[in-house]
Formats: structure tokens, sequence, C-alpha cells
């Protein structure tokens, strides 16, 4: 199951506030997007999450949740889940998202509790986006 949940989509412009107080960045278009990204990705986990339910087979579910690990929407979908970076990766760093010198883990491979992450890595020598690939081996 390959997903990719909705991005912020901030630009440069949303980072301008008018003023700097809490009514300011409420009214912000960087405010706006936040939310109804966060509003999008959340009905987006929860359709991901129904899917995974109905299947009567094994699932490995992958993608771009936008979402860092602390979050509602990468733990509503790993529920029940192995994460497959957590699982078989000790001691590496993560990083699949680096724009803008950000580093953090947005992108993910999870697998059913039957199946087993062999090896899950992240290829930062690649640079085909602003994305590093993962690359992942599964076993039964």
């Amino acid at each position: 199951m390959v997903n990719h949940l909705q991005s912020y989509g901030i630009e440069k412009e949303d980072l301008q506030f008018d003023t700097l107080s809490v009514e300011g960045i409420k009214k912000s278009s960087l405010n706006q997007k936040l939310q109804h990204a966060d509003r999008l990705r959340h009905n987006q986990a929860k359709a991901v999450k129904q899917a995974i339910r109905k299947s009567t087979y094994p699932v490995i579910v992958v993608g771009d949740f936008n979402a860092i690990p602390l979050s509602y929407v990468y733990w509503k979908i790993k529920f029940g889940l192995r994460d497959c970076f957590l699982d078989s990766s000790i001691g590496k760093l993560g990083n699949t998202y680096t724009s803008k010198g950000v580093g953090i883990r947005i992108d993910y491979t999870l697998c059913s509790r039957d199946l087993h992450p062999i090896e899950c890595k992240v290829d930062q020598q690649a640079q085909y986006s602003d994305h590093y690939p993962m690359i992942t081996t599964i076993g039964w």
C-alpha cells in the first residue's frame, strides 16, 4: 500500500508575518495552511488505517506521511504494525527529508506483525529530490 499524505505546501511568503502577535499569526497564511493540511492528513490517516484493517493479507505500508514519528498521523497508521526502520536500524539516523537544512523522518515502511523487517536504510547519497529513498528488506 503506497501513500503520499497531504503536504503543508509552505512557501517563503508564508513565513512573513504582518505582526508577530498571537492574533497576527492566527490570521496568517502559514497558520491556515498548517490547519488545512493537518485536517486532510488526519482524514487520510483514517482512510489508510481502514484499508489496513480490511486486508485479509499481511500488509506493507510505505510512503511519505508528511508527519514525524511523534504525530497523530504516524501513530494512527502504525498502530498494530511494525516500523521497519525502528525494528532493523538501531543506532542509525533516519532522516528522509532534507529540504532547507531540516533533517527529519517523514517517510516510512511499515509492515504487519507476522512479517519480519530485516533491514531498512536511508540512502543519503541519492539526491533525486528533497527526500532520500528508503531501502527495505522484509522477510516472511
